[in-house]
């Protein structure tokens, strides 16, 4: 996809989050950074960060897992949701206690 549009940050953006939500973690960093360059502030939606947390914990990789989940959360709160807001917190915790 990000093929058929190479400066389209919009598209590099959208293809880190579909990487994310497939479990990847080294295609959907790449595709992000591709898209901030493109357009630096693209990187707004909580749900990218979000899904890299769970995939950075699934890998056992729990230092960068609290990373994205910090992200998520001020994205969250820059957008007012409430819901997802405390659901991160939620995370940041178990986050925390692995770590411990």
């Amino acid at each position: 996809a990000a093929g058929l549009s190479p400066k389209n940050a919009r598209t590099h953006y959208l293809l880190a989050i579909a990487l994310a939500a497939q479990g990847l973690i080294d295609e959907p960093i790449k595709e992000a950074a591709i898209a901030r360059s493109l357009q630096p502030g693209i990187d707004v939606a909580p749900d990218l960060h979000f899904l890299l947390a769970d995939n950075y914990e699934k890998a056992g990789r729990f230092t960068e897992a609290l990373q994205s989940a910090r992200k998520a959360l001020e994205l969250a709160q820059a957008k007012g949701d409430a819901g997802l807001i405390e659901t991160i917190n939620e995370r940041i915790e178990a986050y925390r206690e692995r770590l411990r």
